[in-house]
């Protein structure tokens, strides 16, 4: 068996498996057999060539995998030997005729395809018609073979639809018309005719065709004929003889409402006898055989425009929308903040440009023709909606109210019991639902948009206050205190002079206004809610101790036992032409105060007048006390009128309450200035006069005015009659 090669210009015979090669000349017969693999031509001068056995060929891959009719793959593997020896590549069990590389032998039950051998390692090779899944053989013709582990899967392309005629315009006019054809499908387009005439024709796209109407065709049907099939209008084109009929390729603007000048672009305006819109006549104007100007009239509805002249009517394809005027006849709901949605009610939202709220710009949504829902937007004040069309601009005739959010810039009082009237101050009191305090409901009343008055409610207890309104709500950035009723539950120490510092135990001591000691009151300190100090003033008697605050007041359980304070008393004297001259203790020596004060005829007098617990002096001059409140020189000089000429003045604690008071002795009757009850004068003073009275039973003279009642002075064993006790010198 011998296996053929071609050489250009020789043949080359491979017999056996030897490496035995003999060589022919076309023509000539064989030259030569060498067994070594080496050959001389017989009839050349040539060099001895060397042949070595062919490689062994094999598929190692394909890809892709799958793939129809026409699909270019690429096939990987050895031997594949480019420019001599593959003759074949078979797909499967597909059947097809391609030109082998060389003179090769065709093997039969495999079915070759194209191929392109790249390297000796790849092959191009394309799926042939009417192949079917199967291994891939790939075939040398040294009769050297390979064949896939798996197969090519041919798949079945889907086939493009048929064409489709929609509709064509103008629907008549004479030969040379150009026509519009509108459909589907108009992929390799071989042939347009009317009525069978074929005519020339352009296909614009896959879904319009312009065409000619040709010279011979009749009324009939549009056909348009491809590759996938033939499409058949359902209407006659109408032949007809005379004028071009108009076509309108275009109008704009393509909307507008009444009144809008619309421009129509085509061919064959030539004796335009109507512009109709929607079948209502129009005004217009014919600018050129291919222009129109056309008012919308009054009327007109969104449908075609059609132009008639005298070669027929042309139709628009497209609507011209006619807009009609928007009205605004409602809104839900009235007001509300930024932000809200609300819903506009009305008519001829169509191609809605904008919504305003009192010209402020607002997103929004045409659910129909008759309403929208827009959102409120920032920086919109009160104000009315306007909603902006082509047709028109449509404005609501009462405003949204847009509520702004309210603040809280303070309140007063701070604080205080409940049942307390608030006045709250800040913006945006529009519409308030809500006053709380601490979240506890309260009445109240807006006094105007920037103030409130609030009750504090019962169950209130110390927070935030807060107004609601449908803008938002507004919290206080501070609490308002809620004052609860004090307590007072102890004090200590329980007695002490005036002068002492308390210390006052209980509950509740916020915003104290007032500490008394019985009825006077007291300087006193709050050291926390739970604890004030408090000093016992001039003149407090032994009684309970209060604490008044807003909420109420607190009183002791007890009553606080208030020491008489005696200071003690030192020496002094008054001489007319000098003087007080006073010692600060009971011994011998110079004086220690000098008090220049006083004439002949004055009459000397001490006491404490301010109740400070400091002893001063004064003079009894012709029915006037001439009283100072410092023991020093210069100081102010207080005039009292009471008495008169010739009483003696006395001085004394009248009222029990550590303040001594003026009084005078007449020659039969002592008249002390105090009021009724009686109370016990001072009787270890130097202040002390011993007037000459006879006392009755009631401690009333006997043939006076009521006195103050005088206790038994200590340096008398009875109201005998006695003198004053003489003023020392």
């Amino acid at each position: 068996m011998c296996r053929r090669f071609f050489k250009p210009g020789l043949v080359l015979l491979l017999c056996g498996i030897t490496f035995l090669t003999c060589v022919i000349w076309p023509g000539q017969g064989y030259a030569a057999c060498v067994a070594s693999g080496t050959w001389t031509p017989a009839f050349s001068s040539s060099p001895a060539h060397t042949f070595a056995p062919s490689t062994e060929i094999t598929i190692t891959g394909f890809t892709p995998t799958s793939g129809p009719v026409g699909t270019v793959f690429s096939i990987s593997g050895t031997g594949f030997q480019p420019d001599e020896g593959v003759s074949t590549v078979n797909v499967g069990n597909a059947v097809d005729n391609p030109e082998p590389v060389v003179d090769l032998q065709v093997c039969f039950n495999d079915v070759p395809a194209a191929f392109e051998v790249v390297s000796d390692t790849q092959i191009l090779a394309t799926v042939p018609s009417g192949a079917t899944t199967g291994p891939i053989k790939v075939q040398r013709d040294d009769e050297e073979f390979a064949v896939s582990s798996v197969p090519f899967v041919v798949t079945t392309a889907s086939a493009p639809p048929p064409p489709i005629i929609s509709s064509f315009t103008p629907p008549s006019g004479p030969v040379g018309t150009i026509v519009t054809i509108f459909g589907s499908g108009f992929v390799q387009v071989s042939a347009v005719r009317f009525n069978g005439v074929a005519a020339t024709f352009t296909v614009n796209s896959s879904t319009q065709i312009t065409a000619t109407v040709p010279a011979g065709a009749t009324t009939g049907p549009i056909t348009v004929i491809t590759l996938n099939g033939t499409a058949t209008s359902s209407t006659n084109f109408v032949v007809t003889t005379g004028s071009t009929p108009p076509i309108i390729s275009s109008f704009t603007p393509p909307s507008g409402p009444v009144g809008t000048i619309v421009t129509i672009f085509g061919s064959g305006f030539v004796q335009v006898s109507a512009v109709r819109f929607n079948g209502v006549a129009a005004t217009f104007t014919v600018n050129s055989s291919t222009q129109i100007t056309a008012t919308v009239p009054a009327g007109a509805t969104t449908g075609p425009i059609s132009v008639t002249g005298s070669g027929g009517t042309a139709i628009s394809r497209k609507p011209f929308v006619v807009l009609e005027t928007p009205t605004l006849t409602s809104f839900s709901p009235t007001s509300g903040p930024v932000g809200t949605v609300v819903t506009i009610t009305g008519t001829g939202f169509v191609q809605v440009s904008a919504v305003r709220f009192n010209g402020v710009a607002a997103t929004f949504t045409v659910s129909s023709p008759t309403q929208i829902t827009a959102t409120v937007p920032a920086g919109a004040t009160t104000g009315p909606i306007s909603v902006i069309t082509p047709g028109g601009t449509a404005t609501s005739s009462t405003p949204f109210v847009v509520l702004e959010a309210p603040t809280l810039t303070s309140f007063s009082p701070t604080s205080g019991p409940v049942g307390t009237v608030v006045t709250i101050t800040g913006t945006g009191f529009v519409q308030v639902s809500a006053v709380r305090f601490n979240g506890v409901a309260a009445t109240f009343t807006v006094s105007s948009p920037t103030q409130i008055t609030a009750t504090v409610p019962a169950g209130a207890t110390t927070g935030p206050i807060s107004v609601i309104t449908p803008g938002g709500t507004a919290t206080s950035s501070t609490p308002f205190v809620v004052l609860e009723a004090p307590t007072l539950t102890s004090f200590s120490p329980t007695s002490g002079p005036v002068g002492t510092s308390v210390t006052i135990t209980g509950i509740n001591f916020i915003n104290v206004s007032s500490v008394t000691f019985g009825d006077l009151a007291a300087r006193f300190t709050v050291t926390s809610p739970t604890q004030i100090t408090a000093i016992v003033p001039v003149g407090a008697v032994t009684a309970p101790i209060r604490v008044v605050t807003p909420a109420g007041t607190a009183t002791s359980a007890t009553s606080f036992t208030v020491i008489p304070r005696v200071p003690p008393q030192t020496i002094g004297v008054w001489r007319p032409n000098q003087g007080f001259l006073l010692r600060q203790s009971n011994t011998a020596g110079p004086p220690d105060i000098a008090v220049p004060l006083g004439q002949p005829g004055d009459q000397p007098v001490v006491g404490d007048w301010d109740g400070d617990g400091k002893t001063t002096v004064a003079l009894f001059r012709a029915g006037q006390f001439l009283m100072r409140n410092e023991n020093a020189v210069g100081a102010p000089v207080t005039t009292v009128a009471f008495g008169q000429a010739g009483d003696i003045p006395v001085a004394g604690d009248w009222t029990g309450k550590a303040l001594t008071v003026l009084g005078s002795s007449g020659a039969a009757s002592s008249c002390c200035a105090t009021p009724t009850p009686p109370v016990r004068p001072t009787s270890s003073s130097t202040t002390d006069c011993r007037p000459t009275c006879p006392w009755s039973a009631t401690g009333t003279a006997t043939g006076g005015r009521p006195l103050a009642r005088f206790v038994r002075p200590r340096a008398f064993s009875s109201c005998a009659t006695k003198t004053a006790l003489a003023t020392p010198t």
